[in-house]
């Protein structure tokens, strides 16, 4: 994990769109990963029947925590400014459901 002014970086954050990251350093295996998907992204968009084009953010952001184990953040947004932020918690991966508990989400969402 990363280091900034004696704090670790505890989320990692992946932009499938300008092949960028931000926060914790991802290992060899999780980068390359990273990098096949962006490669397959337009074919993945094809079959969906839209095109790259179609999006101006998709981002998603990774991290762990005591309360909820692993977690995820999903970014979406289109060229003409509407877009939509899902929460993922759990192995597999369910999305969290505003409303259903009191509990805060992961991240403080």
């Amino acid at each position: 994990m990363e280091r900034s002014r004696g704090r670790t970086r505890g989320y990692l954050t992946l932009d499938f769109l300008n092949g960028q990251r931000e926060g914790a350093e991802p290992s060899a295996s999780l980068w390359r990963a990273f990098q096949l998907y962006r490669e397959a992204l337009p074919a993945l968009c094809e079959g969906a029947g839209v095109s790259v084009g179609n999006f101006a953010e998709l981002r998603a952001r990774f991290a762990v925590d005591r309360r909820y184990g692993g977690w995820f953040t999903l970014w979406v947004a289109t060229p003409d400014g509407r877009s939509a932020e899902d929460v993922y918690v759990g192995v597999p991966a369910r999305r969290w459901r505003k409303g259903r508990t009191r509990l805060e989400a992961p991240g403080g969402r």
